[in-house]
């Protein structure tokens, strides 16, 4: 049976999903002419075809019996371009990522609306002639967090935990994403008001997911969204881009690690020059990673370019033989976190919150909650438990 659709909602869901014919074709299994023919208008897709068609573009069946294809917002720009050229192209799973966070954005208003609470405003605001110093001060300050609280964490999983709740407390809707390469994204920013977003690599290590947050931030309160794949600053990117990721990073580190801090740590550390050992044990205390140490070092003359260069590629083996470890124990392993654990992690708390809002002043039903969640309903429940416990955030 043939399904009569509007050849145009074929190309819309196609490009959203940035697949080509031939991407398309081979996923759907449907034959590269027929699909050709298909999106000119000159033949139609049968229902089955149709199906295998939608599950390739990551999109509903419903979707494309819409009158005409709904507008979609201007893809994030992407950090990751060489300059005078053309941005990397994105890959099907993280369109889909973003499209997924914009979509839980606009539930979240409206949930908001219905439960007729007010949304907290992510105010901050600096600009590129912004002091450095000024600028990762003013930052650390409007989260709300003292350095002894930092201090008191002592590891980067309880730190993350901490960093996401203070930015969702001022109106940021953090999620993670389980799927997605960290060389193809580590963090993204999507400037909106209210409630911008900030999708972290939950496939990144605590730490460096804790600097992506706080760079990300950074851009929020530059009103600049873009996507990053944490490459070294400058590599590849245009000149503008490259200074606006400069900047990010230098806010981003001196918001985590504050100059008066090290200065201080220096002044007490029984050495007399900065080694591996005191980057090490600044960043344990920190819960930051040993390269945002090192990195703070380097801006305040402490080291040089060279001895830098040499730490981190020294950093950047361990991390590289780190995620390869990890992959080979899951791959061994036949257990791992629940998926409601890995939802209360990948779900921004005030979208959650939200949805159980409105569910428990009945506007919306159990189905509806599962639904916006994207679970089932018999794991609704322990997911409420675990955001409320605290293991998502």
């Amino acid at each position: 049976m043939d399904a009569s659709i509007n050849p145009e909602l074929l190309v819309w869901a196609r490009e959203t999903a940035g697949l080509s014919l031939e991407e398309v074709a081979r996923r759907s299994g449907v034959s590269l002419s027929r699909i050709a023919k298909v999106e000119l208008g000159e033949a139609h897709l049968t229902t089955i075809q149709l199906e295998k068609y939608a599950e390739a573009c990551r999109r509903p069946v419903a979707a494309f019996y819409l009158p005409k294809p709904p507008k979609v917002p201007e893809i994030i720009p992407d950090f990751r371009r060489l300059e005078n050229h053309e941005p990397k192209a994105f890959s099907t799973e993280l369109r889909l990522e973003i499209r997924r966070a914009q979509l839980r954005r606009i539930e979240a208003i409206e949930l908001a609306a219905e439960v007729e609470e007010p949304l907290k405003n992510f105010t901050l605001s600096f600009s590129k002639t912004t002091l450095l110093g000024e600028a990762g001060a003013n930052l650390r300050r409007y989260l709300g967090i003292t350095l002894q609280a930092q201090l008191a964490w002592r590891k980067p999983e309880s730190a993350l935990k901490e960093w996401k709740r203070a930015a969702e407390a001022v109106g940021v809707l953090v999620f993670e994403v389980s799927r997605i390469p960290v060389g193809e994204m580590r963090g993204i920013a999507v400037s909106l008001r209210p409630l911008p977003i900030v999708i972290l690599n939950g496939a990144d290590e605590p730490s460096a997911r804790i600097f992506s947050l706080f760079h990300e931030l950074a851009h929020l309160a530059l009103n600049v969204s873009a996507i990053d794949d944490g490459s070294t600053e400058g590599e590849g990117l245009s000149a503008q881009d490259a200074r606006t990721e400069r900047f990010c990073n230098e806010v981003a580190g001196e918001a985590l690690v504050p100059s008066e801090f090290v200065e201080q740590f220096l002044k007490k550390s029984s050495e007399s020059t900065v080694d591996l050992d005191s980057v090490a044990n600044l960043a344990r205390q920190l819960s930051v990673s040993r390269d945002v140490v090192a990195r703070r070092f380097l801006s305040q003359g402490r080291i040089d370019q060279t001895l830098y260069q040499k730490w981190h590629r020294h950093f950047k083996d361990e991390y590289e033989k780190f995620i390869k470890d990890r992959k080979l124990k899951a791959k061994a392993s036949k257990s791992g976190p629940s998926f409601e654990v890995i939802q209360a992690r990948n779900l921004s708390q005030t979208f959650v919150r939200l949805a159980f809002d409105a569910y428990e002043q009945d506007y919306l039903s159990l189905s509806s909650v599962s639904g916006l969640l994207g679970m089932k309903v018999k794991s609704v429940f322990a997911l409420r438990d675990l955001v409320r416990e605290g293991a998502g955030r």
